[in-house]
C-alpha cells in the first residue's frame, strides 16, 4: 500500500465532498429555522443563500469528481 497524500486523498475521494455538502446543506436548514423562530432578515437570508451556495458547490464538485474517475476508468479511494 503506498502512502498517499493529504490532498490526494481528499479530491481523490468524492464521497467527502458529498458529506460536506449534506453537512452545509443540515447547517443552513438548521440556520433558517433558527432565524425564522427569531426573525428573518436580510442579513439570515445572507447567510442561508451562503450555506446554499456552499452546499451546492461541494456536492458538484463530488459528482465532477466521480464523473472524472469514471472517465478515466479509476476506483475512488
Amino acid at each position: 500500500m503506498e502512502n498517499k497524500s493529504f490532498s490526494e486523498l481528499v479530491f481523490n475521494n468524492y464521497i467527502n465532498f458529498y458529506l460536506l455538502s449534506l453537512f452545509t446543506f443540515l447547517l443552513g436548514v438548521l440556520f433558517i429555522l433558527v432565524s425564522v423562530q427569531v426573525g428573518f432578515t436580510y442579513s439570515s437570508f445572507v447567510i442561508s443563500t451562503i450555506f446554499g451556495a456552499g452546499s451546492l458547490a461541494f456536492l458538484s464538485i463530488g459528482l465532477i469528481n466521480s464523473y472524472v474517475d469514471k472517465l478515466i476508468g479509476e476506483e475512488p479511494v
